[in-house]
Parts: structure tokens; C-alpha cells; sequence
């Protein structure tokens, strides 16, 4: 693979989606490297009884990247549910050596938060710091934690009931999701690329089908809510992931939009 462009890793098969689709399709659009990383097959979410579903979830992963034109696909198959409790040493070696392979300008993982304190979640944004901070803690290349404002959740789902259409997210409470605005360091405005982030969320048909607000969310509001992508600056001196946007046709900022 070549040097640059974005890397990014998360948990679960559908976390790439959710929370960096546009980012990775438009850098992907402007010829940048991109990679996806997934830590586990994410097979203890829900399926059905019977289904071999680490399986079908990783093929799910590969659909949805391809949609996102994403460069190089990776699942290290991590047991699900268990990233807090795996060897993060022997983990972090391998890591550090994949991303010592491709070398890219940004690192996109979990912030802190893990979105809402999913707990492999917390554990993947633990580990890859740990692997980035033996291959990559340099000033080349800028780690970002994804994540989403406070609120954005409770809006989206009041917006989707007040229309009769699916309101909730996993059962969880609104107030679970996201940091406060002012701790977000830079959004990128990827509303050019949310039909293609809604296809590649889509594509995760075992986790998102119909019912589930991510699947039956109309356009209109997915521009609003979905078209821009959250991030806190992890580390590294600078923040690359503008230049990165820019270089695809669309901007970022700093805080919020």
C-alpha cells in the first residue's frame, strides 16, 4: 500500500461507517490511500440463531468499504466483546507493524468516549494509541478520535419520531453519545458523500436493516445530522485531516458546524 492518505481502525464491522464513511469516500474520491483496520467480526452482536455471524459481518465490512472506495481491508478477528481483556501488548506489536507498513498522514479510531462507552470500544481507542504511540508518534502523522457532539443523538431520534420513523439507537439513552462540542477539534463536511456513507451503513444488512434508524433515516435528514464527521485531535502536531479533505473537494473546520 502506499504511503499517506487515512488509516483508520475500529472494533466492529459498521463502526467505520458510522463514524468515518464520508471522510474515508471522499479521500478515497481524491485519490488518497485508504484503509480500514477492524479489530474484531464483531460476532456477538445481534443475528440470527445459527448464522455464522463474525462470518457474515466481515463480508458486510468488505461490501461496505468497496462502496466507500476503501484502498485495503482488514480483520484481525479479536474476540468481540473481550478487546479489554486481550494480550494489548502482543495486540499494539502488530498493529504498530501494520501501520509502520502503510505510513499514513492520519489515524482515525475511537475518541475517549468510545462513542457512547461501548466498552470494546474504549478498549480499541486505548490500543491503538498504544500501537501509534510505538510506530507513529511523530509529527507526520496526527491522530483523531471519532466521535459525535452531545445532543446530536436525541435530536436525530426526535427528528425521526415526530415523523413516525424509528427514533432509537441500540436501546441506548441519547445522553449516552458523543463529548461536549467544544472539545471537538475539527469536522469535516463530507455532505457531498452521504448517499455513499448510507449505502456502505446499508450494507451492514445484519446490524441495519429495516427499522433501525440508520437504515430508514430519509435523505434530508442524513445530510443534517450524518453529513458531518466529528473528531478530537489526538495527537501528532498539526492536523492533517483538513489538508486530506480539501485535497477531496470539501471542507472542514474547526468546532462545530
Amino acid at each position: 500500500m502506499s504511503v499517506g492518505g487515512v488509516t483508520a481502525v475500529f472494533a466492529h464491522p459498521d463502526d467505520e461507517s458510522l463514524l468515518a464513511g464520508g471522510t474515508l469516500a471522499a479521500c478515497a474520491a481524491s485519490g488518497e490511500p485508504t484503509e480500514v483496520i477492524c479489530l474484531t467480526r464483531g460476532e456477538l452482536g445481534p443475528g440470527a440463531a445459527g448464522d455464522d455471524l463474525g462470518k457474515r459481518r466481515e463480508a458486510e465490512l468488505r461490501q461496505a468499504c468497496a462502496e466507500l472506495g476503501v484502498t485495503r481491508v482488514t480483520c484481525l478477528g479479536h474476540p468481540d466483546g473481550q478487546l479489554a481483556w486481550i494480550d494489548h501488548d502482543s495486540a499494539a506489536d502488530d498493529l504498530a507493524g501494520r501501520l509502520d507498513d502503510s505510513t499514513p498522514r492520519a489515524v482515525l479510531t475511537f475518541g475517549e468516549d468510545g462513542l457512547y462507552w461501548h466498552a470494546d470500544h474504549v478498549a480499541a481507542h486505548h490500543l491503538v494509541r498504544q500501537a501509534y504511540g510505538r510506530a507513529l508518534g511523530r509529527s507526520t502523522t496526527a491522530l483523531y478520535g471519532a466521535t459525535w457532539p452531545q445532543g446530536l443523538a436525541g435530536e436525530v431520534g426526535a427528528r425521526m419520531s415526530a415523523r413516525g420513523l424509528p427514533g432509537g439507537l441500540w436501546g441506548l439513552p441519547p445522553d449516552a453519545f458523543g463529548v461536549a462540542p467544544q472539545d471537538i477539534t475539527t469536522v469535516v463536511d463530507a455532505r457531498a458523500f452521504v448517499s455513499v456513507k448510507l449505502r456502505a451503513l446499508r450494507a451492514h444488512r445484519s446490524q441495519i436493516g429495516r427499522g433501525h434508524l440508520l437504515h430508514d433515516i430519509p435523505e434530508d435528514l442524513a445530510l443534517e445530522f450524518l453529513g458531518h464527521e466529528h473528531f478530537v485531535l489526538l495527537s501528532g502536531e498539526g492536523d492533517p485531516l483538513p489538508q486530506l479533505a480539501r485535497a477531496a473537494g470539501f471542507a472542514t473546520q474547526a468546532g462545530s458546524p
